[in-house]
């Protein structure tokens, strides 16, 4: 395992249903689970998770911060346009920004479709001077529209309708990784959380901090 010299943000996203959330918070509990394992602290609660006195890293679930206006449009079956999306996306990475100077790794879920989305968010965090001591990751989350549907249909609860998915797939921009700094496609297929959030952390453990 590399030990980080930065700080990072790092973003886990996709479509609706695919697991973002899920894999944000699993990351953060692993990530922390590293921390007191390097420091030698054993600091745990009942449920095995790290105490707030060892975290180093922090999750924020990003639809929490969506404005009432999004929440009823997605409620009703309403997809959001870019209009809905930029002060929403402009909020999380200011959030983020501000979190990533408390904790070493901030982990945010946020659908980020869109390469103008995810643009936006760096703009947000770096301020236009990306040397400044934060190192922002970016990964989708990707699995084919059935099973995804399939998933939504099944789920309970979320504000997001499984109706709503196919207008998230036609947004859905795909990295590339060539044009894209640190910004991964990370194929789900049928893989467990513990799986997937082993192949985004072997991704940012190959990466120079």
């Amino acid at each position: 395992m590399v030990q980080q010299s930065t700080h990072r943000i790092i973003f886990v996203g996709g479509t609706a249903g695919c697991g973002k959330s899920t894999i944000g918070e699993l990351l953060t509990e692993t990530l922390n689970s590293q921390a007191s394992s390097i420091s030698g602290d054993d600091n745990k609660d009942k449920a095995g998770k790290s105490t707030d006195s060892t975290k180093t890293s922090v999750f924020i679930e990003g639809d929490k911060y969506h404005p009432q206006a999004n929440i009823e449009k997605m409620a009703h079956g309403i997809p959001l346009h870019d209009d809905d999306r930029w002060g929403w996306l402009e909020n999380l990475g200011n959030l983020a920004r501000q979190e990533s100077t408390k904790y070493q790794n901030v982990i945010v879920s946020c659908s980020m479709l869109k390469l103008a989305y995810r643009d936006l968010l760096r703009k947000t965090i770096h301020g236009g001077s990306e040397d400044d001591g934060v190192e922002v990751f970016m990964f989708l989350l990707y699995n084919d529209y059935q099973v995804i549907y399939d998933r939504m249909t099944k789920r309970e609860g979320h504000f997001m309708k499984a109706e709503m998915l196919k207008s998230q797939f036609t947004d859905l921009e795909l990295p590339d990784v060539t044009k894209e700094h640190n910004c991964f496609k990370v194929d789900c297929n049928e893989d467990s959380p513990d799986v997937i959030t082993s192949k985004v952390l072997k991704i940012m453990e190959s990466s120079t901090y």
